[in-house]
């Protein structure tokens, strides 16, 4: 061998082992990364939050979702203590509390119309009281438990199976058309998976109901790191956005949250030997209670949903356009609309028209036979919001975005407002104006106007963040985009600009706080076809804050 073909045969070695070391740390680095990274959304943005023992819990800055990582337990180092309880007083209790599960439950039955739903299987740690109640009430009842049966359930004997939820063999299920996850599916590694197995056993529009220990809980938010949820057969901690994201993400629809109630009396304290970490000075403690029963919120929640009937290969945008009025702009904006392209999204324009009187009616009719548009018509015209709820009747897209058929806004903001959606990483986003640059309202030719308009701002966005508990820039922005499944349970009346107010409420309200995202605005004056009463609607936006935070139920 010459030397120049040594040295060539050095360098080719060299080279070989330097692709080497490289494919190593590649390989080292995905699987950094895969063990590092939001379960829910895929988020490598994660935060530590404290230890419990010597096990860290993490918290993901993206979509809120909150999990030890490793995974803590097996299911064989769940705490094996389900004896059921000699006190009277203590079964009483938990049949009331059953009782209360089974009634949020066939709420919801009643509410989707499928009354003749009968079969019902239970999956998780203590739902045996559950299917008792179930069972007295004539449903014909399974369960799977992790944890050794007791021998108190007379009523159930043959029809509980105990074993390792992680191993369950689904395919040997038979079809039900109820399934009750009982504090389960924070405990199981892999959740999505599971959820999709449950849905395998569920018949067609088949009912789901979900109860586990939730972050947005008043017990959570006192307590803190000292939460008594916060134990080792745990991997999974929800708030109501991650549970439904997570829901949504495994092929569920129409989720409804329940807040979890729990039946107490004084007796009860005094005979169990349970520890709650919880303030003195607290309505769970023992000196607050009367002599009879209350109930009381508890730490967790139930949600409900139905199993889709085919899952979607795209998600759809329905784009809400209300419109009245805009004969100089209309047929720009939706043009805009059309041409704007979405990855891997499928959209869906909804033309809400108010009867327009300056010529708009008639460019709206140009789009009657338009792929992908539908069009709404008003007989008389009622305000923004009564023209977008008609549109919000018909809409059939997994996310539904708002857009006024005027130029302040700019449709190339669509990508990063839904990018949080299609992330799983929050269920509504507004599209703040006030954001990064501060975006105040100019008008050229009344200056004056502006500037009152802008302290408004101020004073209103005050208002809302105060009574609501919430930390905005910009709730009254026209973009407000949000998954479907937030409007579900809900029944809105405003007509006005103070929907506005009505909506970003009940979504707050129901848990569902929002992300904002900056966009681009350019005001427009008055003259150029603005249309809120600065004498009129501020009136209205006080009313709609009192009326939908503190006198109207969800």
């Amino acid at each position: 061998m010459d030397q120049q073909t040594c040295y060539f045969s050095k360098v080719s070695v060299m080279v070989s082992l330097s692709n080497h070391k490289q494919n190593f740390l590649q390989v080292l680095f995905r699987k950094l990364m895969d063990s590092l990274h939001c379960y829910l959304c895929s988020s490598v943005s994660l935060r530590y939050a404290f230890k419990i023992d010597t096990y860290p819990l993490y918290v993901c800055n993206d979509c809120g979702m909150t999990f030890f990582k490793p995974p803590v337990h097996s299911h064989k180092e769940i705490p094996q203590n389900l004896e059921k309880s000699t006190h009277k007083n203590h079964d009483r209790l938990q049949t009331a509390h059953s009782e209360l599960y089974l009634g949020d439950m066939e709420s919801y039955i009643q509410k989707k119309k499928e009354t003749d739903k009968k079969s019902l299987l239970g999956i998780g740690s203590g739902g045996l009281d559950f299917l008792q109640v179930a069972k007295n009430r004539g449903y014909e009842v399974k369960g799977i438990e992790p944890k050794p049966i007791p021998k108190d359930y007379p009523e159930l004997e043959g029809k509980i199976q105990q074993t390792d939820v992680e191993n369950l063999e689904w395919n040997s299920f038979d079809k039900f058309d109820i399934c009750v996850l009982f504090n389960i599916i924070g405990q199981v590694k892999d959740p999505i998976h599971f959820l999709q197995n449950v849905q395998k056993i569920l018949k067609d529009n088949g009912i789901l109901y979900v109860v586990t220990p939730s972050l947005d809980s008043m017990a959570a938010k006192i307590s803190k790191g000292k939460w008594f949820e916060f134990r080792k057969q745990n991997i999974y901690y929800f708030n109501t956005q991650t549970l439904q994201s997570l829901l949504i993400k495994a092929g569920f629809k129409d989720l409804y949250t329940f807040q979890d109630y729990k039946i107490l009396n004084i007796e009860h304290f005094y005979n169990s030997k349970k520890k709650l970490r919880l303030p003195i000075f607290s309505p769970y403690n023992p000196k607050f209670l009367g002599k009879n029963s209350l109930q009381i919120t508890k730490s967790g929640m139930g949600v409900a949903c139905i199993k889709k009937s085919t899952p979607k290969a795209k998600q759809k945008l329905s784009i809400v356009m209300p419109v009245f009025n805009e004969v100089s702009s209309f047929s720009t904006v939706v043009e805009q609309v059309l041409n704007k392209e979405l990855e891997d999204v499928e959209k869906e324009i909804i033309i809400v028209e108010s009867n327009s009187t300056d010529g708009t009616k008639e460019k709206v009719m140009e789009y009657e036979n338009k792929p992908g548009v539908k069009i709404v018509y008003e007989t008389t015209p009622q305000g923004k919001g009564h023209a977008v709820r008609n549109g919000l009747d018909i809409a059939t897209g997994d996310i539904i975005l708002i857009q006024d058929a005027d130029l302040e806004y700019d449709v190339d903001d669509y990508d990063a407002l839904i990018e949080p959606i299609l992330k799983y990483q929050k269920m509504f986003v507004l599209g703040s104006r006030h954001t990064g640059s501060w975006k105040m309202r100019t008008m050229t030719d009344n200056k004056l106007v502006a500037f009152v308009m802008n302290i408004g701002q101020m004073v209103f966005t005050w208002m809302i963040n105060i009574t609501c508990g919430v930390k905005l820039k910009d709730p009254f922005t026209m973009y407000k985009v949000f998954r479907k499944e937030c409007l579900y349970g809900l029944n809105f009346t405003a007509n006005r600009f103070d929907f506005d107010w009505e909506i970003v409420i009940k979504f707050i309200r129901k848990k569902y706080y929002p992300i904002e995202i900056p966009v681009n605005y350019t005001s427009r004056s008055y003259s150029e076809g603005k249309k809120v009463k600065i004498f009129k609607d501020p009136f209205l936006w006080i009313m709609a804050l009192i009326k939908y935070r503190y006198l109207t139920k969800l």
